[in-house]
């Protein structure tokens, strides 16, 4: 729908990322999606347009004990929730006027972003790091 800000996760991508991730079961795997599938406080609730298609999304990647996080974006705050098995991110955005949840005293109105490590020892590592002047 024309100016509306919500995810879709339709049926046709529902079985390509079942299959995708079925192929691969032991292979670690990072999942990144734009809108979280999950609400975030009372500032963002019911992000998809059908509810019952984040239901099939954590349904398909609570089966896949590979995908080791949940990478998001849209909410422009920094969010760690775990969700379907997964540890999931949500990453501050790089724009000083729409990020929300940063200390402005530390970031001093430079762009935030995130560095993430995967590994099998520590699982999923993600550090906000400020961008130099």
């Amino acid at each position: 729908m024309a100016g509306e800000r919500k995810g879709r996760f339709c049926e046709t991508r529902q079985a390509w990322l079942d299959k995708t991730l079925s192929a691969q079961p032991d292979r670690p795997t990072l999942l990144f999606i734009h809108h979280p599938p999950f609400d975030v406080g009372d500032h963002y609730v019911g992000g998809y347009r059908r509810p019952e298609e984040a239901g099939a999304l954590e349904d398909i990647v609570d089966q896949q004990p590979q995908v080791i996080g949940t990478l998001c974006g849209h909410v422009h705050w920094p969010v760690n929730h775990a969700w379907a098995g997964t540890q999931a991110r949500i990453m501050p955005s790089i724009a000083v006027d729409v990020r929300k949840g940063i200390d402005e005293t530390e970031a001093r109105g430079r762009p935030v972003y995130m560095l993430h490590r995967l590994s099998r020892v520590t699982g999923l590592v993600s550090q906000a790091r400020t961008a130099e002047e």
